[in-house]
């Protein structure tokens, strides 16, 4: 029916005049010669998510960005992009202050048609006068546009402290230490009078006399209690620390957690910006090993080295908290994971046959523990990936994938037929039935 319509109808009159919308090809000069650069993927995580911030932070009105600082390697990669985004920033306005002085060096100048606009940005961002120059260095430049603070509770370690300090310093960030410890136990107190009860009354964690309940209350409280302080802090930053404000906070949370829902709704996590939202854990710490060289933070390598910990609990009989432990994963296995639902497609039972050949080291059935961990974890906190802090994507896996539409967040986490069907093969070593769907649904 289109054929035959787009047959049938008439053709547009044309009308010949001698009349060009455009210089003919021999008289247009020929462009600069550009030439391409190839970017590692630690080079795309500096200068992606970092442009990215900038676009949003000139666009916003905003005066810089506050972080909050753990001590480990998601905060610490977010203020090393915030220190990429400060080399950048600062060779520019090098580049362009040579470009109005006339005694620019071949290679220093902006290109033809560049402007003073990066100048005329920070000034605006910074707060400065027409005749105050931004600041050319990299570590001045962070020390106006990033305030950091280590928000510790009773459980936080003294090692984690010295790295944020650590990191910050690497940056050359306006830092902070800000207990929430009293804010903590006003909320825990004040829980406590909605008991029946009154021996339910104390909030305690599960070593101390409380139960697992109240030890995940305890968490889940601390967590967004560091939220609630951020943005206090973000907003109250110009009067407290006299720079330009307000402050976008920005969040540290990685793909991977995301994915399988190890955060807390509404903590630290929820943020207004979060650089590192598409990354996942084993590139961000191949992109802080980069970083440690290219931007000259030696001491990267404390947080490198450190066990991931959301540090919101005191040691067990397991010791330290871990985020490995936790999860019950590994960060690489995580990663492979998430391809793998993501990238290839696979449900349940796909990603076990893929992961066997992946890990052969492991037995059958420690894959098939591993699959099920992941996906009903996945179908489990979908609803956390619905107020999920905007990110900039970088892998071709992401936790909101399709926010638009409800129901991918209404998934059983059972996965009846998906979990049967890895069992059968794992017990039985038959084949799945092609109408084992079918009678898993009757």
């Amino acid at each position: 029916s289109r054929m035959r319509q787009a047959s049938e109808t008439p053709p547009y009159p044309e009308v010949s005049v001698d009349l060009a919308l455009s210089m003919p090809a021999a008289a247009r000069p020929a462009s600069p010669p550009v030439r391409p650069t190839a970017f590692s993927p630690e080079e795309e995580i500096a200068h992606g998510p970092a442009l990215w911030l900038w676009d949003y932070l000139r666009r916003s009105g905003a005066g810089g960005f506050f972080l909050p600082l753990s001590g480990g390697s998601d905060s610490a990669s977010v203020a090393m992009i915030v220190a990429a985004l400060c080399h950048r920033l600062a060779e520019r306005v090098r580049r362009e202050a040579a470009a109005s002085g006339g005694d620019a060096t071949e290679g220093d100048t902006p290109g033809e048609g560049e402007t003073q606009q990066v100048t005329r940005d920070l000034r605006r961002v910074l707060g400065l006068g027409q005749d105050q120059d931004p600041p050319d260095d990299p570590r001045a430049l962070a020390g106006r546009l990033l305030t950091t603070a280590y928000l510790p509770t009773r459980v936080s370690g003294d090692a984690s402290r010295e790295r944020a300090r650590a990191v910050a310093r690497a940056v050359g960030a306006d830092h902070l230490e800000v207990d929430v410890q009293a804010a903590v136990d006003a909320l825990a107190s004040a829980s406590g009078s909605a008991a029946l009860d009154p021996d339910d009354a104390p909030l305690r964690f599960a070593g101390e006399g409380g139960d697992a309940s109240d030890q995940r209350a305890l968490e889940n409280l601390q967590a967004r209690t560091r939220m609630v302080t951020a943005y206090l802090l973000a907003q109250r930053a110009p009067k407290l620390r006299g720079v330009r404000g307000p402050r976008l906070v920005l969040a540290a949370a990685n793909v991977d957690e995301a994915l399988v829902g190890y955060v807390t709704k509404y903590d630290a996590g929820a943020a207004d910006l979060n650089p590192i939202g598409g990354v996942a854990k084993t590139d961000l710490r191949r992109f802080l090993a980069w970083a440690r060289d290219a931007l000259d933070a030696p001491d990267l390598d404390a947080v490198l080295q450190a066990v991931p910990s959301a540090e919101l609990a005191p040691a067990d009989e397991h010791g330290e908290q871990s985020d490995e432990r936790e999860i019950g994963l590994t960060y690489e296995e995580l990663s492979v994971l998430g391809r793998l639902r993501a990238e290839e497609r696979c449900g349940p039972l796909e990603a076990f046959e893929r992961a066997r050949l992946a890990w052969p080291e492991r037995t059958a059935g420690e894959v098939a523990e591993r699959v099920k961990r992941f996906y009903r974890a996945y179908a489990l906190h979908r609803h956390k990936a619905t107020v999920a802090t905007p990110s900039v994507h970088l892998e071709a896996y992401a936790p909101s994938d399709r926010r638009f539409d409800l129901r991918p967040y209404l998934i059983d986490p059972a996965w009846r037929w998906a979990f049967r069907a890895i069992d059968r093969k794992l017990h039985e070593g038959e084949p799945v039935p092609e109408n084992a769907r079918e009678d898993a649904d009757r």
